[in-house]
């Protein structure tokens, strides 16, 4: 007669299945994007100061495509 090896408790077997997670990148590819996320969020404010001391049209741009690429940054990660 052949023994059968089942879970104790399939129950709690099924709750730790849950919690895991799989994940495609490593953490420090994580952690390294959230502080670039960051960094565009800063650099059009920092932009505009530059560009109301110098009164130069090109860090006007160079804010308004970091805003538009922040903004494709949070509709990616919904």
């Amino acid at each position: 007669m052949a023994k059968s090896y089942r879970y104790k408790n399939k129950h709690n077997r099924r709750k730790q299945d849950k919690q895991m997670t799989m994940t495609i990148t490593p953490t420090w590819v994580d952690k390294l994007m959230s502080v670039f996320r960051y960094v565009i969020y800063l650099t059009p404010i920092c932009c505009c100061i530059i560009a109301t001391w110098t009164g130069d049209d090109r860090w006007m741009m160079t804010a308004v495509h970091t805003l538009a690429l922040s903004l494709l940054i949070q509709l990616t990660e919904k």
